[in-house]
């Protein structure tokens, strides 16, 4: 069974009054895809797995914003400068240790 400890969730807000959900997940069990996002809810959700460096595209940006979620992108890139790739494990503590 997969870990997946959610670190961000934040709302778009629409005129209509209607507010689109977002989530941030780490998967402590997957040094591969550790990183989960997902929005919507119900029916209408959607989501996926992606590596960290997945966090540097700037399509996700705007998902991280609205989550709280932007120290994944620092994250991401202090492991792109030391070249070194971060275990689901090692993500998730230096998450906790920036909270």
């Amino acid at each position: 069974m997969k870990r997946m400890v959610r670190i961000g969730e934040g709302y778009k807000k629409f005129d209509s009054g209607y507010e689109h959900p977002y989530f941030v997940w780490i998967n402590i069990e997957d040094n591969n895809y550790p990183i989960g996002l997902e929005e919507g809810s119900g029916h209408s959700n959607s989501g996926g797995n992606f590596k960290l460096s997945d966090m540097l595209n700037e399509i996700w940006k705007e998902h991280l914003v609205f989550c709280s979620c932007e120290k994944l992108i620092q994250i991401a890139m202090k492991e792109k400068k030391e070249k070194k790739s971060l275990s689901a494990k090692e993500i998730y503590k230096i998450w906790m240790e920036n909270k």
